[in-house]
């Protein structure tokens, strides 16, 4: 499954433009790019991203880029973990 990450546009004009090169390679990721966000004090001021709808932001294009990635993992593995659960309780019907 893959992992959605969406910019808003502005921001992208701003900070994000290389990280979405960068997160477009990777297969993993579906990424959107939307016209706005709803985080606009932050958009004007750092580089930030939306993963499977939670907001992420860092100082720097390569720590957003880096967050993005942990933020990722953490998602699956959460989505892992409850998909564990929902068998072992078909299971044991």
């Amino acid at each position: 499954m893959k992992t959605l990450v969406e910019f808003c546009r502005n921001n992208t004009v701003l900070y994000s433009e290389e990280i979405i090169i960068k997160i477009e390679e990777d297969t993993s990721f579906e990424v959107m790019v939307n016209n706005c966000l709803g985080f606009c004090e932050q958009c004007r001021v750092t580089p930030f991203a939306a993963v499977e709808g939670e907001y992420v932001e860092a100082e720097t294009q390569e720590q957003l880029l880096d967050t993005i990635k942990k933020k990722a993992k953490e998602k699956q593995e959460a989505q892992k973990a409850l998909e564990d659960i929902i068998e072992k309780l078909e299971e044991s019907e």
